[in-house]
């Protein structure tokens, strides 16, 4: 049927089979096409109030930060607020980690009201990281400003007196930061303990796998290794907010957290190299995962990604890789090399002993010769070290059983089975055994008071008559009225009403 027909049916049941079919579609169609309609400007009203709303929120920010003596944000929230910038115009701009930072967004926070552009960053580190990497590498995009400013000949004040790494770490950094020196408060850090040496790296040749999912590589060697030593050095008695575990492929990453999962590693934070610029930590595990016959290293080749692993560690520092084969291929790491032999800090086994016999020591050339030498952390002689082994223990005061370590001292133990005391109101108590307990109930109730509204209280308090606080409207005899607490205004009105 035309349009014009299905138009003009005044009388849907004189239609043969075919033609209400037809209709139908038509109707449906029809529907739909105002449904449509009525959508597209439904979002356009939407997004026009969108618009409004985000002018407006602007807006209230930028009078709260035209209140503010300083002003700071992230770049990509300068960029946000650019217009806002320009119109505060403030005359003084400190960009940190300036030289990770792309140049384009330091050039939107500038205005003409700007006197003085202070860049404060590390050239020797991490580039900014474009999107495309295509854009990045024909148009120079990963250098940053501050990058540029360097590079021709600008004058820029260097500090060349750390106060982060021991002498043993900070000494490889010589190969980076020539003029580099040490403050004397750190020649003061104590000695890892169970271990021979603070500094130290772990050669091997075990080749890594290529890691399909993740287009990356993972080198399972070297995961078992550092998180056998993580687990030793926990049992030395570090807490794991001083561990951090270091490596330069997401692949390696998932690795290590498989191979980490146990509660054991609970609190140590396992990320790569880039994302943890800026950050350190008493002791840095790290992983290079890179060892295969074609002479590949990728990351590894750039001297950025190196300082930046490198300089991570406060007090000590332990890397795996194959160091032959990273020097064969990257002059950079050919005389980290160098410096390690000449300082005796590299090998293909990493030191041990127990803290109780130190000329005792064991190498560990392999991830299972920690469990094999020191089980427990210590050694196999008795050398007097605190039992871990769990047992069942009858807590004195409340006779329930737990499980503790051997070594645990059963006085100081909270009972954490439930305390199952039933109220004379019918609760029971939520608190734990070995907690405080009092001798009123303590549940939360949504009581209604006479005056209609509702209150939250503890059980014990609704014995107690409650004082409503919620705000009425209290109406006066002139015909005005005022707002007053609702307990106050409920006996105003009930004594009115007597009168």
């Amino acid at each position: 049927m035309e349009q014009i027909q299905l138009d003009n049916v005044r009388n849907f049941w004189s239609l043969n089979y075919e033609d209400r079919w037809c209709l139908y579609r038509y109707w449906r169609q029809r529907y739909i096409n105002e449904l449509e309609d009525d959508f597209v400007r439904q979002a356009e009203l939407c997004e026009d109030a969108m618009k409004m709303y985000k002018e407006a929120k602007i807006k209230e920010d930028g009078f709260i930060l035209q209140q503010a003596d300083i002003i700071g944000m992230t770049t990509t929230c300068a960029v946000r607020y650019q217009p806002v910038l320009q119109e505060i115009g403030p005359r003084i701009i400190i960009v940190e980690e300036a030289a990770e930072i792309l140049e384009s967004h330091v050039i939107t926070t500038l205005s003409e009201h700007c006197q003085h552009l202070i860049l404060i960053g590390d050239h020797e580190q991490l580039r900014p990281n474009p999107a495309t990497y295509t854009l990045a590498k024909d148009y120079k995009l990963d250098i940053s400003l501050f990058e540029r400013m360097v590079n021709n000949g600008i004058q820029c004040d260097c500090l060349e007196e750390q106060h982060r790494m021991r002498p043993e770490i900070s000494m490889l950094l010589q190969h980076i930061y020539r003029n580099l020196r040490d403050h004397e408060s750190l020649a003061e850090y104590e000695h890892i303990r169970g271990v021979g040496s603070n500094i130290f790296f772990i050669d091997h040749t075990q080749e890594e796998l290529p890691d399909a999912d993740q287009k990356s590589h993972l080198n399972k060697h070297e995961a078992r290794y550092v998180a056998a030593l993580c687990k030793y050095l926990l049992r030395q008695g570090y807490s794991p907010n001083q561990i951090t575990v270091l490596t330069t492929y997401y692949g390696q990453l998932f690795c290590l957290n498989n191979m980490m999962t146990t509660s054991d590693f609970n609190g140590v934070k396992v990320t790569v190299v880039d994302n943890y610029q800026g950050e350190e930590k008493d002791i840095i595990l790290l992983s290079l995962v890179r060892s295969n016959r074609e002479g590949r290293i990728g990351f590894l080749k750039i001297s950025n990604r190196i300082c930046v692993a490198l300089s991570r560690a406060k007090k000590g520092f332990y890397v795996i890789g194959n160091f032959s084969f990273l020097a064969r291929h990257s002059e950079l790491w050919r005389n980290i090399v160098e410096t390690l032999k000449t300082e005796k800090r590299l090998g293909e086994a990493l030191t041990l002993h127990c803290q109780n016999h130190l000329n005792d020591g064991f190498k560990a050339v392999f991830a299972q010769d920690f469990k094999t030498f020191a089980p427990e952390g210590g050694c196999k002689k008795d050398c007097k070290t605190r039992c871990k082994f769990p047992m069942t223990r009858t807590l004195p005061i409340c006779g329930h059983t737990v499980t503790l370590k051997c070594c645990d001292d059963i006085a100081g133990v909270k009972c954490p089975m439930p305390y199952k005391q039933r109220w004379s109101c019918g609760h029971v108590c939520q608190r734990s055994c070995g907690e405080m307990h009092t001798t009123t109930c303590l549940e939360v109730l949504e009581e209604i008071l006479e005056c209609g509204h509702k209150i939250h209280i503890q059980c014990y308090e609704s014995k107690f008559k409650e004082i409503c606080t919620e705000k009425c409207t209290l109406p006066l005899t002139c015909g005005h009225t005022r707002h007053k607490m609702c307990g106050k205004s409920m006996i105003t009105i009930n004594i009115a009403r007597r009168q």
